[in-house]
């Protein structure tokens, strides 16, 4: 489906999804580890829905309540599961589906088959999992001879660690060591998660993983802040909108939490109402390796700013769902502004606005991130498959027509 989104004004609290990088941690955590939770205050987003039907395989009975999740385990090892385009799922069971010593068959989306995995495979194999890529490009996993050995993870992706630290939980206790780890912050929310259900994670060179004996039974979800990112980069750009944002039960343990110091002068915080003052006085710069997720939206802003953007690190972009340095460069240069690259960061900035016309991407968060720069720029646009953000922000466009002129395009 096609929206076509015209001219920014309004005002509003804008409604957050819940992390699904808590979620399917949660949900995953829950069932391979037999621990019955409700989780609450949680949005099912399409990668939620990947997580619960992976556990419903592995025999919980899921009960859904409006905005609550009742999880009842009874573990037992799945024929098959299906990843769809879930990294987060697809790397966190394969090592969970291992350790419970598990033969399953893998299946997903094509696309997700490309990105990459050998370190996370390594990692398993030096267990004695044994992996087998099948012919849709997903590894089946055999886990019937797994053991537990102290090993070394190489952290380029944090889902590789994450993985592994599932992968000891389930086993009862552990250890390995870590090489150069990329975004631990995405490692913390799983030490937070299993806190939660019931581990003690350590998390130095080397992480040790222990259970405490105890764990709740009743969580709270919290919203999502790479959501955030979208309407606070609409807030900063547009003077016409009044953005603000209920965050009562946000912590900041999620990575790009960094929002929240890279914008302290544009934020106004009364009790629990976050409210975003518009304005840019400095070039921003985000780090690809440390919060990959908020580049896109981050990115918009250099379209419209004479002080520009600075992405550092951009190889990490190309891995991620899609290409998304290509999307990013392809993205800004419709919208007229001036892209420079030095073979390791990128650098955007204001040119000569001019109007993209329609604007066509599969990523979830560039279809965001171009629906925010259409809404900034005051030109009629249309973006093509608004359908592919449930992925991670199922209400987007409602919530988005809350500052905007946004309707379907014929």
């Amino acid at each position: 489906m096609t929206v076509k989104i015209y001219g920014s004004g309004g005002s509003g609290t804008v409604a957050l999804p819940s992390s699904k990088s808590f979620t399917q941690r949660y949900i995953l955590g829950s069932v391979f580890l037999n621990k019955s939770v409700t989780l609450n205050y949680v949005t099912i987003t399409g990668d939620d829905s990947i997580a619960l039907d992976i556990a419903q395989r592995a025999g919980a009975n899921i009960t859904m309540n409006d905005s609550s999740i009742k999880i009842r385990t009874s573990f037992t090892c799945p024929s098959d599961i299906y990843v769809g385009e879930s990294a987060t799922s697809y790397r966190i069971a394969l090592g969970l589906l291992g350790s419970a010593g598990c033969i399953t068959h893998v299946k997903g989306d094509p696309d997700l088959a490309k990105r990459p995995m050998d370190p996370l495979v390594k990692a398993l194999e030096a267990n004695d999992v044994h992996l087998k890529l099948n012919e849709d490009g997903f590894y089946d996993v055999d886990g019937s001879e797994s053991k537990k050995r102290y090993i070394e993870v190489d952290g380029v992706s944090s889902q590789f660690v994450s993985s592994m630290i599932f992968y000891y939980a389930r086993k009862g206790g552990g250890e390995f060591l870590v090489k150069n780890m990329r975004s631990p912050g995405y490692v913390y929310i799983t030490k937070r998660v299993l806190y939660d259900l019931g581990y003690f994670v350590n998390i130095e060179k080397t992480i040790t993983i222990n259970p405490s004996g105890v764990w709740k039974t009743a969580i709270d979800v919290e919203p999502d802040y790479s959501s955030l990112a979208f309407f606070l980069v609409l807030g900063l750009l547009s003077e016409n909108v009044d953005v603000r944002f209920n965050i009562k039960r946000m912590s900041r343990i999620q990575p790009d939490s960094v929002l929240l110091d890279m914008f302290k002068d544009n934020i106004a915080i009364d009790r629990d109402t976050l409210r975003v003052l518009p304005g840019i006085r400095d070039r921003i710069t985000v780090d690809a390796d440390h919060n990959p997720d908020l580049c896109p939206p981050i990115s918009v802003i250099g379209i419209f700013s004479e002080h520009g953007v600075e992405i550092d690190n951009y190889a990490r972009l190309k891995t991620k769902e899609s290409n998304r340095y290509e999307g990013i460069i392809d993205m800004a240069s419709r919208f007229g502004a001036i892209v420079e690259d030095n073979g390791k960061d990128l650098f955007i900035k204001r040119g000569d606005l001019k109007d993209p016309g329609t604007l066509s991407y599969t990523d979830h968060r560039m279809i965001m991130s171009a629906a925010v720069a259409a809404a900034a720029s005051g030109f009629e646009v249309e973006i093509e498959n608004e359908t592919k953000v449930s992925k991670s922000f199922p209400g987007f466009f409602k919530e988005l027509s809350k500052f905007a002129n946004v309707s379907e395009s014929n």
